[in-house]
């Protein structure tokens, strides 16, 4: 037992191991061989004492030991080093525990060795099989920096590659390759920051899991009288809350609450406006502060407009945005980097990553934009990824050029094979004679004309630069084109190293078309999409009410509208409403409200056995689903469940907008107007045409 209100754990079962927890008296151990002869009797099955073993705590003594062990019969006396691949025991030397990782490493390696794998061939099996393999640890324990180094320099070694058992230069950094591609790397992972995102992880399943066993445990023994975010970290603690303590160093930097009736979320200490950056409110206009959400709010639910006052106007459009939920709902919290506010590994990685950068002082420059759109493109190229990724090395400036050589003091004297100049990476690709037969000749094969980097380059940031703009606004062919043509007149160069021949440029130019149209040849062609089929409103069944709703958006003012129709099994008009919303974050959020409308248009007119029909799948999905909404939007979802539930009998269907008409049209029409009505049942001129035409129809 885990202190006073800690749960009583006797045992715990994995496959066919046991694991029994007791006392260490005899009274404890003859109860235990009762259990065991009781089991062997009842299931036919002998408990092999041989096999198994028995571990005491540090506080036994030594006599009390020996005759624990001669009573039950078991006399080994230790616990295996990995128990589930895991260490049982993680004792002072954390680089010893975790030693056998590495270990497994190497030897993969070892197995690849001398395959003859491409660039792109061995980034596939340091993604899939070399950074897979910690990850199983990482999800327990924080590997310490020392070890995630070793696990970076296998990988990395391994990617560079070595000649009789000498290492090849490594000629761009670990952590430059550790960037997404979007951003100028490889994608491959930061291990470090890996490994904070899996403890984070344990963290969230604390928050969303409080009645699991681990839950309990970590709670009676670290924070009894407080919640997991404000716990601490004493002195003494295990090896494994370290490590989630470790964790919950990210995971709070990614949670923000979701606002039901805000009464436990401080306005100026919690993260609760779902935006990027803060995720409170920058500042104050007055001095006479509020400090709890729930008073921002008005009695019967929705933001006050008081809040105009209280904060700067960037602020303001962000709160009065933010759905709420209805008074007595709970406030909860949600992640705020996904759309469905679940954590994610991934995601919480690339915040790491994020925030690893910014602690460097790393920020991003004004070109950043426009080298993303270059770093999609090349990623996106129509090309072999042995190809993309040689273009990635010159861009990044990782060949091994004659010049590059010789500044980084490695090598000296090598020149160009086919003039005996300098070689620059400009040089070799561009500027040589044999290279500007090579584009002339590919020029005359393709009847392209590509573009050249201008001729006064300062530096190789300049040549990036260039290029970077250039793969992300020339077209697809063309891209191909350069792309096949760069990587054969570096194979060219290379093979000339050995045979001191170099290739004929027209031999170059004929290889690289000969390439591009075979790689257009083997991709499997697009097929276009279907043409939908039209889909029209259906009657429903006898003594079943259909409520259609639907919802506007307008993304320049981010103000919309709702409708609702309802009918009968005979198709007739019962009642309708639209309203205008002026404050919405999303389409989806216009659905949501709509939903809501109409079901507290059904609620009042007390009808039961209810259809409610949206042309969102989404919103559709997330209504017929038991477990909790963490969205953006999950205060306003839990509150129309709730409405649903009131119903006893009902229904959620998505449709197509043609068989939605009718709600659509009185949604636009509050959105235009700005108007806000409720019909019995008499219908509104503006829909009376389609519901004859969907009555007709059905």
């Amino acid at each position: 037992m885990f202190v006073a209100t800690g749960p009583h754990i006797t045992h715990l079962l994995f496959a066919d191991d046991s694991v029994v927890f007791l006392e260490a008296t005899t009274r404890s151990m003859q109860i235990l061989k009762q259990i065991l002869k009781h089991y062997e009797a009842s299931s036919g099955q002998k408990v092999n004492l041989q096999k198994s073993s028995i571990f005491f705590g540090p506080g036994c003594q030594d006599e009390l030991k020996q005759n624990l062990k001669d009573q039950i019969n078991i006399h080994g006396e230790a616990l295996s080093e990995r128990y589930l691949g895991l260490p049982t025991v993680v004792g002072r030397s954390k680089e010893g525990a975790f030693k056998y990782i590495t270990e497994r490493l190497w030897g993969k390696v070892k197995g690849w060795k001398g395959q003859g794998m491409s660039k792109e061939g061995k980034s596939i099996l340091v993604k899939s099989v070399l950074q897979a393999v910690p990850a199983y640890a990482m999800s327990c324990f924080r590997l310490t920096k020392g070890q995630c180094k070793k696990l970076s320099l296998v990988s990395s070694n391994f990617w560079w590659g070595d000649k009789d058992g000498q290492k090849k230069v490594h000629w761009i950094a670990w952590d430059r390759m550790c960037k997404s591609k979007r951003s100028g790397g490889l994608g491959f992972r930061d291990y470090e920051c890996f490994n904070q995102a899996f403890l984070a992880k344990q963290g969230w399943r604390l928050i969303t899991q409080p009645n699991s066993i681990c839950a309990k445990v970590l709670k009676a023994r670290y924070f009894k009288k407080s919640t997991f975010l404000d716990a601490k970290c004493p002195k003494r603690a295990s090896f494994t809350w370290r490590g989630i303590i470790y964790g919950r160093q990210l995971l709070k930097d990614g949670l923000v609450w979701r606002i039901g009736d805000g009464s436990h979320i401080k306005i100026w200490e919690d993260n609760w406006i779902p935006r990027s950056g803060a995720k409170h409110p920058l500042g104050a206009l007055l001095d006479d502060r509020p400090t709890l959400v729930n008073s921002l709010m008005l009695p019967g639910g929705g933001w006050n407009e008081e809040v105009r006052k209280h904060f700067v106007h960037l602020d303001v459009e962000d709160i009065l945005r933010t759905p709420i939920g209805r008074p007595g709902q709970k406030d909860f919290l949600a992640w705020n980097y996904t759309k469905n506010g679940v954590f994610s590994v991934r995601s919480a990685y690339h915040l790491g990553v994020q925030r690893k950068y910014l602690e460097k002082g790393k920020a991003g420059t004004s070109r950043s934009c426009d080298a993303h759109k270059g770093w999609l493109a090349l990623w996106d190229a129509q090309v072999s990824g042995k190809m993309k990724v040689h273009c990635w090395r010159l861009i990044e400036n990782g060949l091994a050029v004659g010049d590059e050589l010789s500044h980084r003091k490695i090598k000296d004297g090598i020149v160009c094979l086919a003039c005996g100049r300098t070689e620059t990476s400009v040089h070799r690709f561009w500027t040589c004679p044999h290279s500007q037969s090579a584009w002339s000749c590919l020029s005359e094969l393709s009847q392209r004309q590509l573009d050249a980097p201008p001729k006064l380059l300062r530096c190789h940031s300049d040549l990036k630069e260039w290029l970077l703009d250039w793969i992300g606004k020339a077209s697809s062919e063309d891209v191909s084109l350069m792309f096949t043509m760069l990587y054969f007149l570096w194979q060219a160069r290379n093979e000339a190293r050995d045979s001191q021949i170099l290739e004929d440029p027209r031999s170059v130019a004929r290889r690289t078309t000969a390439s591009v149209e075979e790689w257009k040849n083997v991709q499997q062609p697009k097929i276009s999409a279907l043409a939908k089929p039209f889909e029209h409103w259906l009657k429903p069944d006898q003594n079943w009410i259909k409520i259609n709703t639907d919802g506007a958006f307008r993304v320049a003012d981010a103000t919309g509208g709702g409708g609702v129709v309802i009918r009968n099994h005979q198709g007739s008009f019962i009642a309708g409403a639209n309203q205008f919303f002026p404050c919405l974050l999303d389409a989806e959020h216009a659905e949501l409200q709509a939903c809501r409308m109409g079901l507290h248009l059904a609620k009042d007119l007390q009808l039961a056995n209810v259809i409610l029909e949206t042309d969102n799948i989404g919103v559709a999905a997330k209504l017929s689903r038991d477990d909790m909404d963490r969205s953006v939007h999950g205060p306003l979802v839990e509150e129309i469940k709730s409405l649903l539930r009131s119903f006893g009998v009902v229904s959620i269907c998505a449709v197509r907008r043609s068989a939605n008409v009718a709600a659509h049209l009185l949604a636009k029409d509050s959105c235009d107007k700005k108007t806000c009505n409720v019909w019995g049942s008499v219908a509104p001129v503006c829909v009376r045409n389609q519901l004859v035409l969907d009555s007709d129809m059905s």
